[in-house]
C-alpha cells in the first residue's frame, strides 16, 4: 500500500511539472506518460506467457494461438512505447524503476518483520 502512495505521490509532481499554458498539451504528455508506465509491465509480463503455458502443459493449438497473441501484443507494445515519444520513455521509465525500488525496499522490510 506504502509503495502505491508513494508511487502515486511521485506521478503528481511529475504531472505538476509539465504545467504548460495549453491544457490540451499537458494532457498528452500525461497520456503518454499513462500509456508507458502501463505498458513497461505489460511487455514484461507477457514475455513470461510461453513459459508459463509450457509448465502448465499446454500443447497443440491452445500454446500456438498464446504465442501468437503474445508476438501481436509485443509488437502493439513496442509501437505504442515508440509512438509515445522519447521524453515520455525517458519519464515513463524512471517512473516504473523507481517504483520497482520503492517496492523492494518495502518488500524486504516487511520480511523483516515476519520473520
Amino acid at each position: 500500500m506504502a509503495a502505491l502512495i508513494s508511487l502515486t505521490l511521485v506521478q503528481m509532481v511529475m504531472a505538476l511539472m509539465t504545467i504548460s499554458p495549453s491544457l490540451n498539451e499537458q494532457f498528452m504528455i500525461l497520456l503518454t506518460l499513462a500509456v508507458v508506465t502501463n505498458l513497461i509491465p505489460f511487455f514484461l509480463s507477457i514475455g513470461s506467457l510461453p513459459r508459463i503455458m509450457r509448465l502448465a502443459g499446454c500443447e497443440g493449438r491452445e500454446r500456438i494461438l498464446a504465442n501468437m497473441a503474445v508476438v501481436i501484443a509485443s509488437v502493439y507494445s513496442l509501437y505504442a512505447c515508440y509512438a509515445s515519444g522519447s521524453d515520455a520513455m525517458v519519464y515513463g521509465s524512471l517512473l516504473t524503476f523507481a517504483g520497482w525500488v520503492i517496492y523492494g525496499m518495502m518488500d524486504r522490510n516487511d520480511r523483516q518483520t515476519i520473520e
